[in-house]
Parts: C-alpha cells; structure tokens; sequence
C-alpha cells in the first residue's frame, strides 16, 4: 500500500500548486521532503522556524529554506491536510469521502487493529 505520495506526484503540479501546497504545509520533525526537486527523499531533522529547515542526508544535517521543498505527504498529513482547509466546503465531490473520515480516524482503525489480535 501506498503510504504518502512520491515525487512523480509532485512533479505533476504547477508551479501555482507547488507554491499553494508550500503554503499550506506546516513542516515538522520527521517530515519527508523532495529538496530542490532532485528526486532525492530526506527527512527533517529539526523544525529550525518557519522558513529554515534542517535536513538528514546521509550522515549530514544540511539547512534549507521551505521554499526549496515540497513535503512527501503521508496518508495522515493528507487526511489532516484536507480536514483542516475545509476542502468539502469547496469541493462537493470530497464529501461522501470526507463523511466516513474524521479527526478520530486513527484511534477507529487502532481499534480494528487490536480486534485483529
């Protein structure tokens, strides 16, 4: 299963929708991001502000700027992505998705999962 989207994904978008993600997207510790569209998954390391972010590559911690990335988004930061922009309110089509989908999900699928033990 596919657990966040990939570079190829990214590299579909225009630059307006490069820049309106950025936008939306609040970098944390652990993220995964494309740096300067290179093709090249890293993770931050240290949230250093808004605008500067410390990266893992290799065994080397390099700073960037939000500007020169674009997150790798996991199914939760998705989910968490649409729920907080109210994309239902613009976007009729998302609500029979959004309807079985709420801030709980996680702990409704942790559920399942202990079921299944």
């Amino acid at each position: 299963m596919k657990q966040r989207i990939a570079v190829e994904d990214l590299n579909q978008l225009t630059y307006e929708q490069q820049n309106k993600l950025r936008q939306l997207w609040l970098p944390r510790i652990g993220n995964a991001v494309n740096y300067k569209y290179d093709n090249e998954v890293m993770f931050i390391n240290i949230n250093a502000g808004d605008y500067n972010i410390i990266l893992i590559r290799g065994n080397d911690k390099i700073r960037v700027a939000k500007e020169d990335c674009l997150p790798l988004l996991n199914i939760g930061q998705l989910i968490e992505l649409i729920l907080d922009n109210e994309v239902k309110n613009n976007y009729p089509e998302f609500d029979g998705f959004l309807t079985r989908i709420t801030k709980d999900t996680c702990n409704e699928m942790w559920k399942l999962v202990i079921n299944l033990l």
